[in-house]
């Protein structure tokens, strides 16, 4: 049995897993504790319900801090930087959701008890985002006129839409294309602006 400041995580990575494998509504929490080694009890100590595990922004937090730390240092400038991490987060989508799953996402974050996980100021996410507008505003990669706390709003906005609308559509179009051309719109208007 693994120790229990891995328990979480250990569950997270399973269920990751098993939803890109055979989709989210095919996936039981019996296939996850098994996958993660764990018992039930343990499963429900940190989620309420598999829709709980499945909507967590932690699934896709990592990934974005994994790639912030690799580009942070970086010679790109903030507009380049933006790009890259939308390409993050739509080929994240790409290998792992499912329109039941992208549904229930949707679901879950609207639902009253849930409200504000996606959009929450203290979510890694979030943070990268504004951090790369506001190193952008400070070398005149970014305008000045709108704050970086809208632009970052405005920025992720863009992104929850794209799943919003991908759900509406029956999931009928790629992230990757649909997003990158949406976002690579969204970014111009980022550009500073020419008086």
């Amino acid at each position: 049995m693994m120790k229990s400041a891995g328990l979480r995580e250990q569950l997270l990575s399973a269920a990751e897993k098993l939803f890109a494998e055979q989709g989210y509504a095919n996936t039981t929490v019996d296939q996850i504790v098994e996958a993660a080694g764990c018992s039930k009890s343990t499963f429900y100590h940190y989620f309420e319900a598999k829709e709980e595990l499945a909507c967590t922004p932690d699934l896709y937090d990592y990934a974005y801090e994994q790639w912030y730390e690799t580009a942070k240092d970086t010679d790109e400038n903030a507009i380049s930087k933006l790009h890259a991490l939308n390409r993050v987060f739509l080929s994240k989508l790409e290998q792992t959701y499912d329109l039941d799953r992208a549904s229930a996402t949707c679901r879950f974050e609207v639902s009253t008890k849930n409200r504000g996980s996606y959009i929450g100021s203290n979510r890694s996410y979030n943070r990268i985002i504004r951090t790369l507008i506001k190193e952008g505003q400070a070398k005149g990669e970014i305008r000045g006129d709108v704050s970086f706390v809208e632009l970052a709003k405005i920025y992720s906005l863009l992104e929850r839409g794209i799943i919003f609308d991908w759900c509406i559509s029956g999931g009928t179009y790629s992230f990757m294309e649909f997003g990158t051309r949406s976002m690579d719109i969204l970014l111009r208007g980022y550009l500073p602006v020419e008086h």
